[in-house]
């Protein structure tokens, strides 16, 4: 019997699951047996159980998941929007100059683009303000 995915559970339906398998294990069920009856894998089961006993209940809520909006990014979203802008503004052959067919085969090639690209759009950026 497959298990079910977690991953396609919604927040709500993940923290009911956890509740479930809480309540059911203080009334006295182990963990093969909670995991049985709510179609989940036992590990599962002994991770909350664990968490529950050392953080609360409360530490079982859903967090909102992915990563936070912004983070790991190289520009800030101004420079980003100008650089979609310069893309969208050109045609593919007109881009050949910016970003070459080779020029992405080796790291420092792909740092040269870059650096070249950033000095573009300091440049660009300049004269729109002046």
């Amino acid at each position: 019997m497959d298990k079910r995915d977690a991953r396609t559970l919604s927040p709500n339906q993940l923290d009911e699951l956890r509740d479930r398998a809480i309540a059911l294990w203080k009334k006295g069920y182990n963990r093969r047996k909670i995991a049985a009856l709510l179609d989940v894998h036992y590990n599962s089961v002994g991770r909350w159980v664990a968490i529950c006993q050392i953080e609360g209940a409360g530490a079982l809520r859903s967090a909102k998941r992915g990563r936070k909006k912004g983070t790991l990014r190289n520009l800030t979203e101004k420079q980003e929007k100008m650089i979609q802008r310069l893309i969208i503004d050109k045609a593919p052959d007109q881009l050949e100059e910016v970003f070459p067919q080779h020029g992405f085969l080796d790291y420092q090639s792909r740092q040269g683009a870059l650096d070249d690209l950033s000095w573009r759009f300091q440049r660009d950026c300049f004269y729109s303000i002046s």
